[in-house]
């Protein structure tokens, strides 16, 4: 076991855990929006990623550092469990539009998810939370279980008819 694994508490496996599950949900996204419209599915689980991130981070927010700069969310928190009317296509072939209950995280654009990943991202660099990275680090692609239900996911909501 290395020094690093040593030191490596609780807490900050916990992070790093966030972590990835933040950047494999925006991911996600990031290869629907190359093919299509970001399924609401992608969009709620990236804001829940999101929200929970921010909790994880919350007790770092007076740390000198980041004081002046740590992200707050209240446009993406206010609407967790919420539900707003939204307006959709009609059924058939028309222009109209019509007002449909949906969760309220449809609100907000996914560019603005992506912001807000974003910026505590470069809070977790500034407070010194990322894994390093030395000159032994070889990049590799692991499939697992969540990628390879993702594409299956993908597949039957863009191939199939």
């Amino acid at each position: 076991m290395s020094d690093e694994d040593r030191d490596d508490s609780q807490p900050r496996r916990l992070l790093y855990e966030m972590q990835k599950r933040l950047e494999t949900v925006r991911r996600r996204v990031r290869r629907e929006q190359a093919f299509t419209d970001v399924s609401e599915n992608a969009h709620l689980q990236l804001a829940e990623a999101i929200v929970e991130y921010h909790d994880m981070l919350y007790k770092y927010r007076s740390e000198q550092a980041v004081s002046d700069e740590f992200p707050e969310i209240p446009d993406i928190r206010e609407r967790m469990g919420e539900t707003a009317y939204i307006m959709q296509q009609a059924p058939g072939d028309t222009d109209n539009q019509r007002p449909v209950k949906r969760p309220a995280l449809l609100e907000l654009s996914t560019q603005r998810l992506l912001d807000a990943a974003r910026e505590l991202e470069d809070v977790t660099l500034t407070l010194g939370f990322a894994p390093s990275a030395n000159a032994e680090t070889t990049h590799r692609t692991e499939i697992d279980d969540d990628l390879i239900q993702e594409v299956e996911e993908w597949r039957q909501t863009n191939l199939e008819d």
